[in-house]
Protein backbone atom coordinates (compact mmCIF):
# COMPACT_ATOMS: atom_id res chain seq x y z
CA UNK A 1 0.00 0.00 0.00
CA UNK A 2 0.91 3.36 -0.56
CA UNK A 3 2.30 5.89 2.39
CA UNK A 4 1.27 9.25 1.98
CA UNK A 5 3.47 11.72 2.71
CA UNK A 6 3.37 15.49 2.64
CA UNK A 7 2.98 16.82 -0.59
CA UNK A 8 2.82 21.01 -1.00
CA UNK A 9 2.60 22.93 -3.93
CA UNK A 10 0.97 20.41 -6.08
CA UNK A 11 -2.24 20.90 -7.35
CA UNK A 12 -3.30 23.72 -5.44
CA UNK A 13 -6.56 25.41 -6.48
CA UNK A 14 -6.74 28.71 -5.38
CA UNK A 15 -9.35 31.16 -6.40
CA UNK A 16 -8.18 34.67 -5.36
CA UNK A 17 -8.63 38.00 -6.61
CA UNK A 18 -5.39 39.04 -4.12
CA UNK A 19 -2.38 41.35 -4.81
CA UNK A 20 0.65 42.51 -2.63
CA UNK A 21 -2.34 42.31 -0.39
CA UNK A 22 -4.08 44.95 -1.07
CA UNK A 23 -7.93 46.01 -0.53
CA UNK A 24 -10.18 44.53 -3.54
CA UNK A 25 -11.60 46.63 -5.95
CA UNK A 26 -15.76 46.25 -5.05
CA UNK A 27 -18.48 47.25 -7.93
CA UNK A 28 -20.01 50.38 -7.36
CA UNK A 29 -23.50 48.60 -7.51
CA UNK A 30 -22.59 44.96 -5.77
CA UNK A 31 -22.33 44.39 -2.31
CA UNK A 32 -18.74 43.60 -0.82
CA UNK A 33 -18.14 39.95 -1.32
CA UNK A 34 -18.36 37.56 2.29
CA UNK A 35 -15.16 36.51 3.83
CA UNK A 36 -15.03 32.95 3.93
CA UNK A 37 -12.63 30.40 5.00
CA UNK A 38 -10.33 28.34 2.54
CA UNK A 39 -11.56 25.20 0.96
CA UNK A 40 -9.51 22.85 -1.26
CA UNK A 41 -10.92 22.38 -4.84
CA UNK A 42 -8.15 19.19 -4.79
CA UNK A 43 -7.84 16.83 -2.80
CA UNK A 44 -3.89 17.26 -2.72
CA UNK A 45 -2.88 20.79 -1.11
CA UNK A 46 -5.13 23.08 0.74
CA UNK A 47 -6.03 25.97 -0.47
CA UNK A 48 -8.54 28.97 -1.07
CA UNK A 49 -12.27 27.80 -2.20
CA UNK A 50 -12.84 28.25 -6.29
CA UNK A 51 -16.56 28.66 -4.99
CA UNK A 52 -16.08 32.38 -4.05
CA UNK A 53 -14.09 35.65 -4.92
CA UNK A 54 -11.95 36.09 -2.42
CA UNK A 55 -10.35 39.87 -1.06
CA UNK A 56 -7.81 41.18 -3.03
CA UNK A 57 -6.83 43.84 -5.95
CA UNK A 58 -9.23 44.13 -8.64
CA UNK A 59 -6.27 44.87 -11.00
CA UNK A 60 -5.27 42.66 -13.78
CA UNK A 61 -2.35 40.27 -13.87
CA UNK A 62 0.81 41.80 -15.71
CA UNK A 63 0.38 40.26 -19.06
CA UNK A 64 1.09 36.92 -21.13
CA UNK A 65 3.70 34.21 -19.56
CA UNK A 66 6.43 32.55 -21.85
CA UNK A 67 5.87 29.88 -23.45
CA UNK A 68 9.85 28.77 -22.31
CA UNK A 69 10.43 27.28 -19.02
CA UNK A 70 9.79 30.01 -16.33
CA UNK A 71 12.42 31.69 -14.13
CA UNK A 72 12.63 31.30 -10.49
CA UNK A 73 11.02 32.25 -8.16
CA UNK A 74 14.73 33.83 -6.66
CA UNK A 75 17.06 34.58 -9.19
CA UNK A 76 20.06 34.31 -6.41
CA UNK A 77 18.97 30.53 -6.10
CA UNK A 78 18.59 26.99 -7.22
CA UNK A 79 15.90 27.01 -10.28
CA UNK A 80 12.79 25.25 -8.57
CA UNK A 81 12.00 21.20 -10.69
CA UNK A 82 8.94 22.54 -12.69
CA UNK A 83 11.45 25.57 -14.05
CA UNK A 84 12.05 22.45 -16.85
CA UNK A 85 9.14 22.51 -17.92
CA UNK A 86 7.74 23.97 -21.18
CA UNK A 87 4.45 24.67 -22.75
CA UNK A 88 3.03 25.44 -25.89
CA UNK A 89 2.13 29.37 -25.93
CA UNK A 90 0.56 30.29 -23.25
CA UNK A 91 -1.97 33.17 -25.15
CA UNK A 92 -2.40 37.02 -23.58
CA UNK A 93 -3.71 37.08 -20.15
CA UNK A 94 -1.77 34.22 -18.61
CA UNK A 95 0.99 34.44 -16.03
CA UNK A 96 3.08 31.45 -15.09
CA UNK A 97 5.73 31.21 -11.87
CA UNK A 98 7.71 28.30 -10.72
CA UNK A 99 8.73 28.63 -7.23
CA UNK A 100 9.94 25.94 -4.44
CA UNK A 101 6.52 24.42 -3.87
CA UNK A 102 5.60 24.04 -7.45
CA UNK A 103 5.06 25.89 -10.61
CA UNK A 104 1.50 28.52 -10.91
CA UNK A 105 -0.49 29.25 -14.39
CA UNK A 106 -2.54 32.09 -13.69
CA UNK A 107 -5.83 33.90 -15.81
CA UNK A 108 -7.44 37.11 -15.19
CA UNK A 109 -10.76 37.69 -16.54
CA UNK A 110 -12.85 41.24 -16.76
CA UNK A 111 -16.10 40.49 -15.62
CA UNK A 112 -16.93 43.98 -14.58
CA UNK A 113 -20.42 43.46 -16.19
CA UNK A 114 -21.64 40.29 -14.67
CA UNK A 115 -22.95 39.50 -11.55
CA UNK A 116 -19.44 38.43 -10.03
CA UNK A 117 -18.79 40.05 -6.56
CA UNK A 118 -15.44 41.58 -8.27
CA UNK A 119 -14.01 43.36 -11.10
CA UNK A 120 -12.21 40.61 -12.18
CA UNK A 121 -12.07 37.01 -11.83
CA UNK A 122 -8.99 35.07 -11.37
CA UNK A 123 -8.14 31.31 -12.02
CA UNK A 124 -5.14 29.57 -11.00
CA UNK A 125 -4.00 26.37 -11.42
CA UNK A 126 -0.36 24.66 -10.41
CA UNK A 127 1.77 21.97 -11.63
CA UNK A 128 4.66 19.65 -10.70
CA UNK A 129 5.51 16.22 -10.43
CA UNK A 130 3.99 13.26 -8.48
CA UNK A 131 6.43 13.47 -5.94
CA UNK A 132 5.21 13.09 -1.59
CA UNK A 133 4.26 9.75 -2.02
CA UNK A 134 6.20 5.70 -1.77
CA UNK A 135 5.31 2.85 -2.40
CA UNK A 136 4.83 -0.66 -4.74
CA UNK A 137 1.37 0.64 -6.24
CA UNK A 138 2.30 4.12 -7.29
CA UNK A 139 1.20 4.75 -10.61
CA UNK A 140 3.92 4.91 -13.50
CA UNK A 141 1.43 5.18 -15.86
CA UNK A 142 -0.82 8.34 -16.36
CA UNK A 143 -3.83 6.03 -17.61
CA UNK A 144 -3.29 4.44 -13.97
CA UNK A 145 -3.27 7.79 -11.98
CA UNK A 146 -6.98 8.12 -11.77
CA UNK A 147 -7.90 5.02 -10.12
CA UNK A 148 -5.01 5.60 -8.08
CA UNK A 149 -5.82 8.77 -6.58
CA UNK A 150 -9.27 7.88 -6.37
CA UNK A 151 -8.51 5.61 -3.78
CA UNK A 152 -5.92 7.23 -2.07
CA UNK A 153 -7.28 10.50 -1.74
CA UNK A 154 -10.87 9.01 -1.27
CA UNK A 155 -12.50 10.78 -4.32
CA UNK A 156 -13.89 9.44 -7.35
CA UNK A 157 -13.53 10.24 -11.24
CA UNK A 158 -16.05 12.40 -12.75
CA UNK A 159 -14.54 12.14 -16.53
CA UNK A 160 -11.24 10.66 -18.02
CA UNK A 161 -9.97 11.86 -21.82
CA UNK A 162 -7.26 10.97 -23.92
CA UNK A 163 -5.66 13.76 -25.15
CA UNK A 164 -2.62 12.89 -27.36
CA UNK A 165 0.05 11.33 -24.63
CA UNK A 166 -1.48 12.67 -21.84
CA UNK A 167 -5.21 11.66 -19.69
CA UNK A 168 -7.45 14.40 -18.32
CA UNK A 169 -9.30 13.24 -15.33
CA UNK A 170 -11.72 14.87 -13.54
CA UNK A 171 -12.55 14.38 -9.55
CA UNK A 172 -15.48 14.84 -8.05
CA UNK A 173 -13.47 15.95 -4.59
CA UNK A 174 -13.95 13.83 -0.81
CA UNK A 175 -16.90 11.58 0.24
CA UNK A 176 -18.28 14.88 1.26
CA UNK A 177 -17.94 17.06 -1.34
CA UNK A 178 -19.94 19.51 -2.78
CA UNK A 179 -19.76 20.93 -6.74
CA UNK A 180 -17.45 23.54 -6.22
CA UNK A 181 -14.79 20.68 -4.54
CA UNK A 182 -14.64 19.15 -8.28
CA UNK A 183 -11.05 19.32 -9.86
CA UNK A 184 -9.16 17.90 -12.74
CA UNK A 185 -6.05 16.72 -13.20
CA UNK A 186 -3.47 16.41 -16.75
CA UNK A 187 -1.05 13.81 -16.51
CA UNK A 188 1.90 13.33 -18.39
CA UNK A 189 4.97 10.99 -18.15
CA UNK A 190 8.09 13.13 -18.60
CA UNK A 191 11.19 11.33 -18.19
CA UNK A 192 11.26 8.71 -15.03
CA UNK A 193 8.36 10.45 -13.30
CA UNK A 194 4.46 11.24 -13.52
CA UNK A 195 3.99 15.28 -13.86
CA UNK A 196 0.64 16.49 -13.04
CA UNK A 197 -1.21 20.12 -14.64
CA UNK A 198 -4.84 21.10 -13.24
CA UNK A 199 -6.77 22.84 -10.50
CA UNK A 200 -10.37 24.02 -9.88
CA UNK A 201 -13.43 23.33 -11.70
CA UNK A 202 -14.42 26.68 -10.54
CA UNK A 203 -17.78 24.92 -9.96
CA UNK A 204 -18.88 27.50 -6.78
CA UNK A 205 -21.69 30.08 -6.78
CA UNK A 206 -19.98 33.18 -7.93
CA UNK A 207 -17.91 31.07 -10.60
CA UNK A 208 -21.73 29.90 -11.48
CA UNK A 209 -22.33 33.56 -12.60
CA UNK A 210 -19.92 33.43 -15.21
CA UNK A 211 -20.28 30.27 -17.11
CA UNK A 212 -19.22 31.34 -20.21
CA UNK A 213 -16.02 32.72 -19.11
CA UNK A 214 -15.62 30.23 -16.87
CA UNK A 215 -15.66 27.47 -19.52
CA UNK A 216 -13.50 29.10 -21.99
CA UNK A 217 -11.10 29.41 -19.19
CA UNK A 218 -10.88 25.79 -18.44
CA UNK A 219 -10.56 24.99 -21.84
CA UNK A 220 -7.84 27.00 -22.14
CA UNK A 221 -6.01 25.49 -19.25
CA UNK A 222 -6.50 22.23 -20.45
CA UNK A 223 -4.79 22.29 -23.77
CA UNK A 224 -1.83 24.33 -21.95
CA UNK A 225 -1.71 21.40 -19.33
CA UNK A 226 -1.81 18.76 -22.38
CA UNK A 227 1.09 20.42 -23.98
CA UNK A 228 3.57 20.20 -21.03
CA UNK A 229 7.01 18.82 -22.04
CA UNK A 230 10.60 19.14 -20.82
Amino acid sequence: MTTRRKLIGISTVVALCAISGSGCKKKKTEAPPDKGSASSGSAMAGSASSGSAMAGSGSESAGAGAAGSGSAASSGSAAPPTAAIKFDELGAGWERTDEADGGRLGYVAAVNDSKFPVDNAEFQFTFGPLDGFEGDDLPTDPAKYGDWNALEMKTKVDKTEKIGDAHYFAFFGPRDATDEDKYFQVVKKLGDKLWLCGGSLYKGADYNKIPKVRDEVLANAKKICASMKL
